[in-house]
């Protein structure tokens, strides 16, 4: 992890210590490197101006008019650079100086050269400064004749010399000598750091460190320092140095459950050589021969008594010297006498009766967990033969005993039920249990050399991990250290431990830009839309376009209807100039378009004028369909662009309306005409859609837009769902509209049924949990003015919900028209909202961050991000915003303020700038308080950890300036949940002994999360185009390295930014380099399993491109533009069957879900299969 704060000292000077408080580094922190960086202000002229007020400056300085002298005493050392005159000072005067004791003249070289001229300071108008030598004095003299002269003010250098750094009241751990003219970095004083934090005191969660900055002279700074730290959590309680674990015939401890439980954040990677225990104990010396160390689930158990006997086949794999039976005995009583164990032989999958071994059973004590175990001892060792079938018979002679049973399978002798003393036996069966049931059970013997009885199981269930120690076996003693990072990074790694990645947002295709749009518009002209009798191109087109997937224009004449023309040429990658032309003017029927030489004599432009004069229109893209991934409605599903201008910007939005809506039109007046991009156009207040199918929509009629999408729940998140968009209402029409009966005036929102949006949670089983659902603002100040109405929404999922399913409902789409601009739903862990300040609205003219509450006071934007609360209003400013919350959850707060003003510590709380924190119960009564003051000289960062009390279930942030003080400016408030893991640590014991623990500690770093593709402010992602980006072929495949054998091995499904590292490391840059490595090969902090599971991944992907061999003729199309074919079209360019070309198809398909959706688009087939160099001629 990495910390980073940065103080500005542009504003205040400091002459000694300056001590700096940091206090956003957290308990736990081991720093790895640290280093402060010091820096004069970028802006500084370093020099400060003391100023004088009868007679008395700044800075201790005194100035004093004696006759024809006049005195400026510092009482300091300092370093001259200027004087300012008073108005109506004449006159010239010599310098004297005092630099030890006498002064001396200076002559005008700046020397003390008697002799020579002395230096003269000229006060006659204009000078408004008059420069002095760069001396440093204590005290210097101005004489001259008497005449009228006087300062103002003096000017001295302030350059931050012989600095030394230091913590606390620590030696310093830099010195930097003689002045600091540049930036200047310190060594690394990480030990330093380390041993600091040993010593001082945590406040909420975080250490408070004092960093004293020491310069011999005044001194303007910016300083910053910068700490990469890891966190390191010591498992044991504090107030145990070691833990003492007994253990008997259960290989458990008999220690309380969860005292050995780590709880680490989700996606921490613990760090090897720092997560480590020491361990030291004693065991009896037999061993398990048959059954596994650790927790046996039962399905239930069977009762043991005088009118039962039960029997368990058992067949050894190895021979065993058998010793012990260990018995797991459910709730059966504690030191129960009367159970009895014989060993017999098979008769034909029944026991013979043949007693081959025999020993009472002793029952031990009840374990933490309420479970009983016995055991068997024998009194000589049985030898058991490898695949000879034995039995297990025990019998109660007196009382009942309960013996635990899982379920049993058909390829092994169920368990068996005697009820006349053996001399017949019986399946057995139990109420609720059904056969066959298998009874449970661990062989012992005594090994010949010494192994380790202990084990660290990290977990719990089928995901639990196990370390092993067989490496310290040699010793013959159990007293060793040992590090457990690698096995329990293995065991977070596993999906069913993490769940899905609480950081990757779960709506696919969320911004609506898939399928790509088919539009060639911008392509041509270098911009979406144009309405004038004359509409010129800023596309040099003399090279020719690929126009083999974005083909179409939408142009109109007059008021005729848009007609959808293909531009593409005979060979679309290389369409020519004169082909779009040829097709414009072939579609229309008339001249068109036609080919200009660029102004400079260069290059060829399209022009589109009509003979007529009459206007022409080029209409934005609109495609009628559904977007990718998501279900609904597409004859009411419309994806358009809206003035986007930037050639490389993808921007769609979705437009949500019925058919005959946008045959009538909509009203633009909110947008400001989408049939202009430049003053000279004619901009049209109704806009009529040019939209045209793409993709299969149903003739269905409908009455309403549906959209919906299904995405995995996280566990333990919240999700914010938030929606930009817009409404446009139906243009007037010709006759009185339906939903205007009393007048023709056009349809409006207000009148309708508002759209809705529904969230509704689903258990495993596909159970609806609950829904969440809210109807959207659509009042006139809802219609879209950019950017549109932005609504949020906190969603928190059901306990057992495992999928989601979000909907958009607009019932009226037929009587005004949603525009969806941008959508997102993400996980999330931050209570605050707009916590950056970064949204602003104006209410009652008067501009407040969003989602804030303004209780009183002056509050404004900052121009450099974040706004200011301001002091010097009528009243204190103060800043809110509620949210609810759940009593015992854990919370951290991090913040960026900086104070004007620095404030004594002694004055009241209540008086200073501060961040409150407000915990109130059910019926709004204030629980609990916490106040943190502002305004302490230091680093901006302010940190707070802990928990919601006992009751809450509201809480209220309050940022507050007190009236009469200057400006508190906050850069961001960011409150979020902590999300962690529980993790058991549990130490296994072969046989009955005591094993201590200490020193148990898990050392961890948070890696910083991969930044989010954002679009216009929103998150946006597609689980379609995510993670694979498949690079080269396997050895063996006979195929040629080609485009996929350069990208990164980061595009493999699992491999994230950790596992790049360590793949890297390795050489192992290239999927294909991952695909070629050897099955046996290991790499350190990547878990054998899962190292062979993302090799796999690059192998089959890399085989299914190899497929795509089949299809030469098509090897110059690039993957986009084969996707966008139908199946009939791809077959007739291939010159393959139908069933061929669907195969094809349905490759693309997977490989789209396989590979990196952008790289995927711009490859060609040829590429994709490794055969760049086989190029064909392409069919038109």
């Amino acid at each position: 992890m990495k910390l980073t704060e940065t103080y500005s000292g542009q504003n205040e000077r400091f002459e000694g210590d300056l001590t700096l408080w940091l206090r956003t580094l957290p308990v736990g922190a081991v720093a790895t490197r640290a280093v402060v960086t010091l820096a004069p202000p970028q802006f500084s002229s370093q020099q400060e101006t003391i100023t004088f007020s009868n007679g008395q400056g700044e800075l201790g300085a005194v100035k004093r008019l004696s006759g024809n002298d006049l005195e400026v005493d510092f009482r300091a050392r300092r370093t001259l650079a200027a004087v300012t005159p008073r108005p109506g000072a004449t006159g010239t005067a010599t310098l004297q100086v005092d630099m030890g004791g006498a002064y001396v003249g200076v002559a005008q070289d700046g020397t003390f050269n008697s002799s020579a001229s002395p230096w003269q300071v000229n006060f006659d108008p204009p000078n408004p400064q008059l420069d002095l030598p760069g001396l440093t004095v204590t005290r210097f003299k101005l004489h001259q004749a008497p005449r009228s002269f006087n300062l103002a003010s003096v000017s001295i250098r302030s350059v931050a010399s012989n600095l030394q750094v230091s913590l606390g009241q620590m030696a310093p751990f830099w010195v930097h000598l003689g002045e600091l003219s540049k930036m200047q970095t310190s060594p690394d004083f990480a030990d330093v750091l380390n041993f600091f934090l040993t010593t001082t005191e945590a406040q909420n969660g975080f250490y408070h460190i004092p960093l004293v900055v020491h310069s011999d002279t005044l001194a303007r700074l910016d300083i910053t320092l910068s700490i990469d730290y890891l966190l390191e959590q010591s498992i044991l309680p504090p107030h145990l140095s070691e833990v003492d674990l007994p253990y008997d015939f259960s290989t458990l401890p008999g220690s309380e459950e969860g005292l050995l439980t780590v709880r680490l954040p989700r996606g921490a990677v613990p760090v090897e050589g720092r997560t480590s225990a020491a361990i030291r104990g004693t065991f009896d010396p037999s061993r398990l021969a048959m059954g596994e160390a650790g927790a046996m689930p039962a399905l239930g158990a069977l009762t043991l008594s005088p009118h039962c006997t039960l029997a368990q086949a058992l067949t050894p794999t190895r021979e065993i010297e058998l010793t012990a039976v260990d018995l797991p005995l459910a709730n059966t009583q504690p030191g129960l006498a009367g159970l009895h164990l014989s060993l017999m032989s098979d008769a034909d999958g029944k026991p013979t009766g043949e007693i081959l071994a025999s020993a009472e059973v002793s029952v031990g004590k009840e374990l933490p967990d309420g479970s009983v175990w016995g055991s068997a001892d024998l009194a000589e060792a049985l030898r058991l033969l490898p695949g000879e079938r034995y039995w297990l018979v025990v019998q109660s002679r007196d009382g009942e005993a309960f013996w635990s049973v899982d379920q049993g399978d058909a390829l092994h002798p169920p368990l068996q039920c005697s009820r006349d003393g053996g001399l017949s036996w019986r399946t057995a069966s139990g109420t609720g249990l059904a056969a066959p049931l298998a009874a449970e059970y661990r062989l012992r013997h005594m090994p010949q050399r010494f192994s380790l009885p202990v084990q660290l199981q990290i977990g719990e269930g089928p995901s639990a991990v196990r370390r092993r120690l067989d490496e310290y076996a040699a010793a013959g003693k159990i007293e060793f250290s040992f590090d457990f990072a690698q096995k329990l990074r293995e065991h977070l790694d596993q999906p069913e431990v993490s769940g899905p990645s609480p950081d990757q947002p779960p709506l696919c295709n969320p911004d609506f830009a898939l399928p790509g749009p088919q539009d060639a518009t911008r392509r041509l002209f270098g911009f979406d839309s144009f309405c004038y009798w004359m509409i010129n191109s800023n596309v040099d087109l003399s090279r020719g376009l690929n126009l083999s997937h974005e083909r179409y224009i939408r142009l109109s004449i007059g008021d005729g209807p848009p007609v959808r023309i293909d531009c593409a040429g005979a060979e679309p990658r290389r369409t020519q100039a004169e082909e779009i032309v040829g097709a414009i003017n072939r579609t229309l029927g008339e001249t068109i378009a036609t080919l200009t030489v660029g102004a400079s004599g260069a290059g060829r432009f399209l022009t589109l004028q009509s003979a007529s004069g009459a206007n022409l229109c080029l209409h934005p893209w609109c495609g009628q369909g559904l977007p990718e991934c998501w279900q609904g409605t597409a004859s009411h599903s419309h994806r358009v662009r809206l003035n986007a201008t930037d050639f490389n910007e993808s921007r769609t939005s979705l437009l949500l309306a019925g058919p005959s809506l946008i045959e009538q039109g909509l009203r633009t007046t909110h947008l400001g005409g989408l049939m202009s991009t430049t003053g000279l156009g004619v901009i049209e207040q109704t806009w009529r859609p040019a939209c045209f199918a793409e993709g299969e929509v149903s003739t269905t009629q409908e009455t309403q837009a549906r959209l919906s999408q299904e995405f995995a729940v996280a566990p333990g998140v919240e999700y914010l769902l938030q929606l930009r968009y817009g409404v446009l209402e139906a243009a007037p029409a010709t006759e009185c509209s339906p939903c205007a009966p009393q007048g023709c005036a056009p349809c409006s929102p207000e009148g309708a049924q508002a759209p809705r949006w529904e969230v509704g949670w689903f258990d495993a089983a596909g159970n609806s949990l609950e829904i969440a659902a809210a109807r959207l603002d659509v009042m006139r100040n809802a219609a879209l003015v950019s950017p549109g109405t932005l609504l949020e929404a906190r969603l928190t999922p059901p306990q057992d919900a495992v999928r989601g399913e979000l909907r958009l409902l607009h019932e009226a789409a037929d009587s005004y028209a949603l525009l969806l601009d941008e959508l997102s739903l993400h996980p999330t862990t931050h209570l605050t909202r707009n916590g950056d300040f970064s949204r602003w609205e104006t209410l009652n003219g008067v501009e407040i961050p969003e989602q804030w509450h303004i209780e009183s006071g002056w509050v404004e934007q900052h121009a450099q991000g974040g706004m200011v609360l301001r002091g010097d209003g009528p009243e204190e400013a103060i800043l809110s915003q509620e949210f609810e919350v759940t009593a015992g959850t854990e919370f951290r707060l991090r913040m960026h303020a900086l104070s004007t003003a620095v404030t004594e510590e002694a004055r009241p709380l209540e008086e200073r700038a501060r961040f409150e924190l407000l915990w109130r119960g059910r019926d709004l009564a204030t629980l609990e308080a916490l106040t943190l003051p502002l305004d302490e000289r230091g680093f901006g960062g302010h940190a707070w950890q802990g928990s919601a009390p006992a009751g809450a279930a509201q809480a209220e942030l309050r940022l507050v300036q007190p009236r009469g003080q200057s400006a508190l400016r906050i850069a961001e408030v960011r409150l979020e949940k902590i999300d962690t893991l529980a993790v058991p640590l549990t130490f296994l014991g072969e046989s009955p002994g005591r094993l201590k623990v200490s020193d148990l500690k898990v050392t961890y770093d948070l890696p910083a999360n991969p930044p989010r593709a954002v679009t216009r402010g929103v998150v946006q992602t597609s689980q379609i185009a995510q993670a694979f980006l498949v690079s080269s072929l396997p050895p063996g495949a006979g195929i040629a390295l080609a485009a996929l054998a350069e990208q990164p091995v980061i595009h493999i499904s699992g491999v994230g930014p950790r596992y790049m590292e360590l793949l890297e490391r390795q050489q192992i840059t290239t999927i294909g380099e991952l695909a070629r490595l050897h099955p046996a090969r290991q790499i350190e902090g990547i878990p054998p399993g899962r190292l062979l599971e993302i090799k796999a991944a690059a192998e089959l992907v890399l085989e299914g491109a190899g497929q795509c061999l089949s299809f030469p003729m098509l090897a110059e199309y690039t993957v986009g533009e084969l996707m966008a074919l139908s199946t009939e079209e791809l077959a007739r360019l291939s010159g393959q069957p139908l069933e061929r070309a669907a195969r094809l198809h349905k490759g693309l398909r997977t490989q789209h879900l396989l590979l990196d959706n952008h790289a995927l688009r711009t490859l060609t087939l040829g590429q994709l299969a490794g055969d760049a160099t086989n190029k064909k001629d392409r069919p038109a």
